[in-house]
């Protein structure tokens, strides 16, 4: 409830804390809201968050800021707009992104919310199935998605299973004999929701990204991973890729800005937001974690079908708290320096 978001922000602006969320829905049209409201849910979602942040005084970080399937696309600019507006006005508010066209999540997201209601029976229930069989993909296909090929495997969360790690849901229900969302249905019952899974172009697809780069252009826009690193399985991209993407297609191919600000929201714009006083900055009495990287050549190394994105190219040299951990390119064994951050 909008006044339990409210409390808890008013506490956090008290400490002088910011409060990051995940809004509500980052869909034009969801089962957040009622689909018979004028305004696109991904906007009311934004507005709620930002008027909360206006009436607590809270600083308010919008994780991930991005706009989920082809049919939201087009929102981007009136979203970051609101944003601006609101900056404008005194309230604090930013936001941050992942430089990926993909998102992970679990697979159970794909499952409309009156299914999710009669969980465990609804996996039973023949005339539950039939009913989805024939809503869900209708939905995502208005929706701009397609569910065969775009969803691909991280891992099933079932022992026996690991070979279904990085096939689409369609080359897995190809391999069962069975249709796709049947599939889904499968691994979710079987793995009780902790099947995970990518999100393949739900963010932006080749030839059409504008909106994915007019966010991470965005200045009051830091960059995340917001990656699940599951320990075996077909990892998420960013977890490998973030920032290397960003300093090497973002700024070195597409210059869409300068290294130095890409650095300024990785680095000290991010220590700033969060409170970590400690990091952020290359100065005297400053914790010393230093990234030495090549700007010419620093690259994400993509992934190639079932194979998932490897290590990063390009970065020479980490230190982690004043210790050498990679040295020319290669992690020193049994260096664990890192500590928890707090604020």
């Amino acid at each position: 409830p909008r006044e339990e978001v409210e409390a808890f922000s008013a506490v956090a602006a008290k400490a002088k804390k910011p409060v990051t969320v995940h809004l509500r829905t980052y869909i034009r049209f969801s089962e957040a809201y009622s689909l018979v409201s004028l305004k696109l849910h991904n906007l009311l979602a934004l507005q709620k968050m930002i008027d909360i942040a206006r009436s607590t005084g809270v600083s308010l970080q919008v994780s991930h800021a991005m706009a989920l399937f082809r049919v939201t696309w087009p929102t981007v600019d009136r979203y970051l707009g609101m944003i601006e507006e609101a900056r404008g006005q005194g309230v604090d508010v930013m936001t941050d992104a992942i430089p990926y066209a993909e998102i992970n999540g679990s697979l159970s997201a794909l499952l409309p919310l009156w299914f999710i209601a009669r969980l465990p029976q609804g996996y039973k229930s023949r005339w539950a199935r039939m009913r989805i069989n024939v809503e869900s993909p209708i939905a995502l296909r208005r929706a701009g998605y397609e569910l065969k090929e775009q969803v691909r495997l991280m891992y099933s969360g079932v022992g026996g299973w690991e070979d279904l790690s990085g096939l689409s849901l369609g080359q897995v229900a190809r391999k069962w004999g069975v249709s796709a969302m049947d599939a889904l249905l499968r691994l979710s019952e079987s793995s009780n929701g902790r099947a995970a899974v990518l999100f393949q172009a739900a963010a932006a697809e080749p030839g059409n990204e504008k909106h994915l780069e007019a966010i991470l252009s965005y200045n009051s826009c830091l960059f995340e991973t917001d990656a699940l690193i599951p320990s075996r399985g077909y990892p998420n991209p960013a977890g490998f890729g973030t920032f290397p993407k960003v300093l090497g297609h973002y700024v070195r191919e597409r210059k869409l800005f300068s290294v130095e600000d890409a650095i300024r929201r990785m680095t000290s714009a991010s220590a700033d937001r969060f409170g970590l006083k400690e990091r952020g900055r290359l100065e005297p009495g400053k914790a010393a974690d230093v990234v030495v990287f090549d700007p010419q050549t620093i690259s994400e190394a993509h992934p190639m079908g079932r194979e998932p994105a490897g290590r990063p190219v390009g970065i020479h040299h980490v230190f982690l708290n004043g210790a050498h951990v990679v040295k020319n390119g290669a992690y020193v064994a049994g260096m664990r320096v890192g500590r928890v951050l707090r604020q």
